[in-house]
Parts: C-alpha cells; sequence; structure tokens
C-alpha cells in the first residue's frame, strides 16, 4: 500500500522500526578550557539518539498541539536538527500550509511573509525571530498581507481545475538559477512519491546510514536526504553543518551519501569520504568528471541525478557503474522531447503549482505535463541526456542556435578564469572573472576564440572580479550577473 502523507509514514515506523534509531546527530555537551589564562575551549560533542518511536510520539503530540493554534502558514528557518523535522511535519500532519526557507532568504523576510500568507514562524535565529515579530506589528505588512490572501481566497471561490488546496501542503522556493525564486506547492503525498520512485533507483535499506549535508528546504536535499532513508527505515545522520563537513563522514560512518557537486569536490579536497561509503548520489547540478572518476578510484558507486523543485525532485539517475550523465528515467516519470529539445515531464510527483500565480501555473504546466525549461535529448536506449536551461541558448544572427555552456567549457580552459556569457541588447557579451590587469590579454585570447570560427559573435568582454552570483547548490544565476553588469555600465557610463 502507497504511504501518502507523513503521519501514515510515522506511524508505519513506528509498528517496524520502532526502537531503530532514526537519526543520529552530535550535541555539544560540555566545553572544557585549557590552559591557566582560559583562552583556548575544546568542545565535547557527543553522539545522540532518536528512534523512530520517539520521534512519532513527538511529532504527534507537538501536531495535536498546532492543530488548537489559528495560525495557518507556519515557516520554518533554523539550523537542522531532530527539532527542525518535528516541526515541519507536525505542522504539515496539523493541516498548516508550510513555507521552508533558510537564513540567507531571510534578508528578504518581509517580501516571503507577503508571498506566502506566512504567519507564525520556528526559528533558531533571534535575528530572524525579532524581524518577524517586528514585521507582524507593522501595519502596512498586516494590511497588504491581509489583501494577498483575500484575493488568493476569492480566486479560489471559482477554482481552475489545477487550484491549489493548501492544507497541510509545503512551500519549497526554486533555485533562482534564471528568475527570482517562486514558492512551489507540494503535497505530501506527492514528496512520498517521489522519495519511493527514488528508492526504487538507489539500493537503500534500514541498514544504511545516510549522511545529510545537505539544505532541507531545498527539495533535493528534503527528498534524498531525509524522505528516502525515513521510507526505508534507515538511519539519517544529521551533519552539524559547513563548519564540520570534513569531520563528520568519518565520525557517522554513512553508507549513502547525497551531495551537490560543490560538496563532492570540498569532501574530495579533504580526503573527507569514509571507508564505508557505498554510493554517492550527485545533483542539483553539473558535475566536473574528474570528481566522478576520483569517487570511482576510492571503489564508491557514484550516481548522478536530475530533477526539479517542481517534480518534487527525480526524474532521472544513472545506473550503477554506467556513464553517469547517461540518466535512465525514474519508472513514475514520463519525458517528452520538444522539437527544440525542451524537456517536457509527466509525474505523479508533480506540484499543486506556484503558490498565489495562476499565470506562471499555467505556462508552464499544461495537462499535467511540465516545462522543465531544460534542453536535451533521449537516446536510443531511452536514456536521457542534459545540455542546458533552455535560457542558456541563444539564436545567432544567422539563425544558428548556440548552447552558451559548451562555449562557456571552451573559454574557461582558454582564459583559465570563471565565465559567462550574457545577452546584452541582443548582443553576446562575455563576463570574465578577473582583474583589470589581464584585460589586454584576454581580449587578444577572445579574439582568437571568435576567429577561429565565422559563427562567434562575442562582441564584448566584462571583467567582473567579484565572485558571480550563484544559486545553494551552485549554478550560475545568469540573469543576476547581467543586472549586476548593468548596474555598472548604469554607475560608470560604460562596460567594465
Amino acid at each position: 500500500m502507497a504511504i501518502e502523507s507523513f503521519k501514515e509514514l510515522l506511524e508505519v515506523l513506528d509498528t517496524t522500526n520502532r526502537e531503530w534509531p532514526a537519526f543520529l546527530f552530535r550535541k555539544m555537551t560540555s566545553v572544557e578550557v585549557i590552559g591557566s589564562s582560559g583562552e583556548v575551549r575544546r568542545r565535547r560533542h557527543d553522539l545522540q539518539t532518536v528512534t523512530f518511536h520517539e520521534l512519532y510520539r513527538t511529532v504527534k503530540t507537538k501536531s495535536e498541539e498546532l492543530k488548537q493554534k489559528s495560525s495557518q502558514c507556519v515557516g520554518v528557518c533554523a539550523s537542522v536538527s531532530p527539532e527542525w523535522v518535528v516541526d515541519v511535519f507536525s505542522a504539515a500532519i496539523a493541516g498548516k500550509r508550510v513555507v521552508l526557507f533558510d537564513h540567507a532568504m531571510a534578508d528578504d523576510l518581509e517580501n516571503i511573509v507577503l508571498q506566502t500568507g506566512m504567519d507564525s514562524l520556528y526559528t533558531d535565529y533571534p535575528r530572524i525571530r525579532m524581524q518577524f515579530e517586528n514585521l507582524m506589528k507593522n501595519q502596512n505588512v498586516i494590511a497588504t498581507r491581509k489583501k494577498m490572501l483575500r484575493d488568493y481566497l476569492d480566486d479560489r471561490l471559482f477554482p481552475d481545475p489545477n487550484a491549489i488546496e493548501e492544507s497541510g501542503k509545503l512551500l519549497f522556493f526554486t533555485s533562482g538559477s534564471t528568475r527570482k525564486s517562486k514558492p512551489v506547492v507540494l503535497s505530501q503525498r506527492a514528496l512520498l512519491r517521489s522519495a519511493m520512485s527514488g528508492k526504487k533507483m538507489v539500493d537503500c535499506t534500514e541498514k544504511d546510514i545516510v549522511l545529510s549535508m545537505l539544505p532541507l528546504e531545498n527539495v533535493f536535499g528534503f527528498v534524498c536526504s531525509l524522505l528516502i532513508p525515513l521510507t526505508q527505515g534507515a538511519t539519517v545522520a544529521l551533519s552539524r553543518g559547513s563548519r564540520y563537513y570534513s569531520e563528520d563522514p568519518a565520525f557517522f560512518r554513512p553508507s549513502l551519501m547525497p551531495v551537490v557537486p560543490s560538496l563532492l569536490k570540498y569532501l574530495l579536497k579533504e580526503h573527507a569520504l569514509n571507508k564505508e561509503l557505498r554510493t554517492i548520489v550527485v545533483g542539483a547540478g553539473p558535475c566536473d568528471m574528474k570528481d566522478m572518476e576520483a569517487v570511482w578510484r576510492r571503489g564508491i558507486d557514484v550516481r548522478f541525478g536530475y530533477g526539479l523543485t517542481e517534480t518534487a525532485g527525480g526524474i532521472a539517475l544513472s545506473g550503477q557503474g554506467e556513464d553517469p550523465f547517461t540518466m535512465q528515467v525514474c519508472p513514475d516519470a514520463k519525458i517528452r522531447i520538444a522539437e527544440d529539445g525542451e524537456i517536457f515531464v509527466k509525474t505523479p510527483a508533480m506540484m499543486d503549482g506556484y503558490f498565489h500565480d495562476s499565470e506562471q501555473t499555467q505556462k508552464k504546466l499544461v495537462n499535467g505535463e511540465l516545462a522543465t525549461g531544460d534542453i536535451g535529448y533521449l537516446d536510443e536506449q531511452g536514456g536521457l541526456h542534459i545540455r542546458g536551461r533552455k535560457d542558456d541558448v541563444i539564436v545567432l544572427s544567422d539563425g544558428k542556435n548556440v548552447h552558451l555552456t559548451d562555449w562557456e567549457d571552451d573559454l574557461e580552459k582558454i582564459l583559465r578564469a570563471k565565465v559567462a556569457l550574457i545577452s546584452v541588447g541582443g548582443e553576446l557579451e562575455l563576463v570574465v572573472g578577473a582583474s583589470e590587469l589581464r584585460r589586454t590579454e584576454i581580449k587578444e585570447l577572445v579574439d582568437e576564440y571568435n576567429d577561429r570560427a565565422v559563427d562567434r559573435q562575442i562582441v564584448n568582454v566584462r571583467l567582473h572580479p567579484e565572485p558571480f552570483p550563484m544559486t545553494e547548490t551552485g549554478k550560475l544565476q545568469r540573469w543576476k550577473l547581467g543586472e549586476e553588469c548593468l548596474e555598472k555600465i548604469g554607475t560608470n557610463g560604460n562596460a567594465s
């Protein structure tokens, strides 16, 4: 029988895996002062566990308490811990709309409140708590939030076939790699179906320890680091955060670890992969083949996955021991490739839509099929290959389509610097992460690159010594980089 709610999941686990550890985590239990001056401190972190029965009992108690409260939309912005999981599960089971976001997004807290109608917040960040409390006293914010909710409720009085019923559902924000982040509504059923589909592709059992190092407010982290292991009765080891990434694998000794490409690169650099590790699942962005090969040399199976927030995560995953960039479509997903190469997806784990944005929902989701915005193709064996974003494809003056990432890969090797191509006024320009000292050298190399083929039309080079804007999972925010360059033109009167 398919499990379709967090409540059902926890009830099953309380029966089948009652005393088995659901979570392992390290908690600071003492601080030892070393030396007579007392200036050096050594913190002791002891291993703690939460059993499936303890998780079930705590969530059940808290969800019953929440049902008595008037709040309709609960925000969760806190460091990852068993308490974080309890807060999310309890609020969803209590029928609240649950908004997940991280402390970096809290700089835009007022907009999150107005976008989602959030009226209560769980956080362990004092600054964010104070900021939220002040917003809840701000009359302009209160009035705008009430108007947004009235508009939303009015829309629902005459619902279309894709109307969103938000009770007990979760709102995840898109990565913002091509547009500003939008709140995506995902049901518990969709998230659990994604997890069950994923477990058909990756071997995970109750004997496994899965190290959770990814942000759980991101769908990839929530499904792969939390729901897939929980649905299989496996144990989730909760990392203490980025400061301890190099230490936690050796301490928890996981057998399975989901990562993003930048995290994998860091763990390899720090020689932090533990000997018990059997499988690494890489997702949320393109991965360097050299890093993949470095993992294979350690005897670890590495798999590469493709998914979106809108599809509750996984759509395709590479097979064990196979080419990581040839992915097999998940059993419950259906892929269609349009004439222009765009990937369209149907899946039972589909989003309900973008919260309070029927226009964008209807544009992206038609008859249950999602326009992903990604470009790819299916090979003769049905393997899915991703080429990049549709927004990363431009049409040159001669009508030829160009995949910007292909040119960027070439240019990064030639220039030995981070690069990005942007369109300004209909012309293609190159942004290079380098200082003014290299301008002449870079300009000459780009001219040579243009001359090698008549269809290359890079008309300008901009130097951008600051780090490029990236999403939390390491994807280039091309739209934001373009805005930054235009702002510099406005400030300086010319290209930098």
